[in-house]
């Protein structure tokens, strides 16, 4: 390599060896272990002194462009084109060659390339780069090859906020939008459309993927919409249209206010549903599902679109067919999880009552948990799902507050709990998981299941693996408690005898202890740990016993004498208290 770049450095005047010799570095520069190569021997530099020597041969400036194109797939030769001011002699060469579509096919690559970092985002905005790519794209725009270039180094400038606000004033998202009404049958130009639609339409404080706070982005027409989901509909075939489509549709459903392309339309839902319908029959491709449940849970932001989205024979049969594939995978099982969650959310603030059928639900959370407990990203929305599904207020068994093990889903629920158990057996020290699931059990024992005895002994168990594993944590004594009172509070012998054999009362006092003396907001906390003692079974002497010399009294006075204006906590805290004392003067 060193020796043929030492013949190109002396025959650069020479049209014909400098073609010959780029176009041989060209296919070199294609293997990742020859980009590095040439690196080491400068070739960078040499590319752009022939682009600058041999200005007027569009031939040799458009295979000179390929060829750097591939060298900046190596960091290290990207660093040398910068340094050189590669990208400013790229825009000369498209001023002069705008009739030479393939040079310009060449010198958008090589800037889609730069654009993929935030330094050659700041060398393109500073020639203009954006307003250049348009101009191109309006004057080529029944050239496929080179729009899929364009559109590939449109998709990316738009990530730099200063060039995304340069495009979208000059009409950009509705140039992209003429691509893809004149080039319907291309499936690879629609994908990438839809690529750049969604990075022109981002908010450019984004931070994370699906944004629910997209207030500051450029705001298209409805007609964008349309043009998208016809595209998906068309190509629902095509992974990649599904893909990058979904994911536009996600980012332009995330505006506020909501566009009225996405309330209460069925045929926006409709899309979505039978394109991730195709991609889960075909090969499954795990990212264009995800960008699929990325935009339902867009959707679920509606309060409008509720009720349609949770029809049994759409996007809810959708996740089903998902969670019970035969080889499902987390990432898309977590974001239809996610979804599905976002649809439980409850907007009715004195009553809650999910979309979602309780076995339904169930049947999602037992069959995702059975395959993914040691996933957070599974766990969470998990837990989540459950938890809405026990505090529906419509369900006949839960009236009164009386919780029921006879109910048709007992099982279901049952085996969403042993699911549960086994999320925080794993990850007892996952903080999330912790609190989650520790949510979702209480409610679980507050209003669907009574626990057997041996299950008892399990929920105490993990009760006493998370707060070992966060003794300090205010979040996750406050779930933890909360589930220890759900399953403490069925007072029967077996069940007292498994809470006080886990060693679970003691930790309790800790949490007690702790928080009656820390700084902050802990009323919240002590609540729950104040109602938990109050159960671990005060009546019999040797547990009320354990908890005095744990120095439980000492806790339950200081809270009294810290939180005299919150007379609940304070009455609740004297109750347990004197449970402690009169057992204590019983057994004198």
């Amino acid at each position: 390599m060193s020796e043929i770049v030492q013949i190109l450095k002396c025959e650069t005047q020479s049209a014909d060896l400098m073609l010959t010799g780029l176009v041989l570095m060209r296919y070199l520069a294609q293997r990742q272990v020859n980009q590095k190569r040439m690196a080491a021997t400068d070739c960078v530099s040499l590319v752009l002194q022939a682009l600058q020597i041999h200005d007027s041969n569009p031939t040799l400036q458009g295979v000179a462009c390929d060829t750097l194109g591939n060298l900046l797939q190596e960091e290290i030769n990207t660093e040398q084109f910068l340094q050189q001011r590669g990208v400013d002699a790229v825009f000369r060469v498209i001023n002069a060659n705008m009739s030479h579509t393939r040079v310009m096919e060449a010198a958008c690559f090589l800037l889609g390339n730069v654009a993929s970092s935030e330094e050659g985002l700041k060398h393109i905005a500073r020639n203009g780069g954006g307003k250049v790519a348009l101009s191109v794209m309006k004057a080529h725009d029944k050239d496929p090859e080179l729009l899929r270039e364009l559109l590939f180094l449109t998709s990316n400038v738009a990530q730099s906020p200063q060039l995304q606000q340069e495009l979208t004033d000059a009409g950009a998202v509705e140039a992209v939008l003429g691509v893809m009404q004149q080039h319907v049958a291309s499936p690879e130009l629609q994908a990438m459309a839809c690529s750049a639609i969604d990075n022109l339409c981002s908010a450019p404080s984004k931070g994370t993927e699906g944004n629910n706070n997209n207030t500051n982005a450029y705001r298209p027409s409805d007609s964008a919409v349309k043009t998208i989901i016809q595209a998906v509909d068309r190509h629902c075939n095509d992974a990649s249209v599904v893909r990058r489509g979904a994911g536009a549709l996600a980012t332009l459903a995330s505006l506020k206010p909501a566009l009225s392309s996405f309330i209460g339309k069925e045929e926006t839902v409709q899309c979505l549903v039978e394109a991730g319908s195709s991609v889960l029959k075909g090969k499954q491709d795990n990212q264009a599902v995800i960008q699929v449940f990325r935009a339902l849970e867009s959707l679920a932001d509606v309060k409008e679109n509720k009720a349609l989205l949770s029809r049994e024979d759409g996007a809810v049969q959708l996740v089903m067919t998902l969670v019970n594939s035969s080889s499902p995978r987390p990432a898309p099982v977590a974001r239809a999880l996610a979804f599905i969650a976002k649809l439980c959310e409850n907007d009715d603030m004195k009553q809650h009552h999910p979309q979602i059928k309780e076995d339904l639900g169930l049947e999602m959370v037992s069959s995702s948990l059975s395959h993914f407990w040691n996933h957070p990203s599974v766990v969470i929305p998990a837990c989540t799902i459950m938890a809405a599904l026990a505090k529906d207020t419509q369900e006949e068994e839960t009236m009164n507050g009386h919780r029921s093990s006879m109910g048709e889903n007992v099982d279901l629920w049952k085996r969403a709990m042993g699911g549960l158990l086994k999320a925080v057996r794993a990850r007892p020290g996952d903080v999330a998981v912790a609190v989650s699931a520790c949510v979702a059990l209480a409610w679980l024992c507050e209003r669907r299941v009574q626990p057997s005895t041996s299950e008892v002994g399990d929920l105490m168990g993990a009760f006493v693996m998370v707060m070992r594993a966060h003794p300090r944590d205010a979040d996750v004594a406050e779930a933890a408690c909360f589930m220890f009172s759900s399953v403490a509070k069925e007072n029967s012998p077996a069940i007292r005898q498994q809470v006080i054999k886990s060693g679970a009362p003691l930790l309790v006092v800790m949490v007690l202890r702790h928080f009656s003396e820390a700084p902050g907001e802990v009323q919240p906390v002590l609540r729950r740990a104040v109602n938990a003692i109050r159960l671990v079974g005060l009546d019999d002497q040797a547990t009320a016993g354990a908890v005095r010399l744990a120095r439980a009294p000492e806790a339950l006075k200081k809270i009294i004498s810290r939180f005299p204006e919150n007379a609940s906590l304070s009455k609740s805290a004297s109750t347990a208290l004197n449970s402690i004392e009169q057992s204590a003067s019983s057994g004198l």
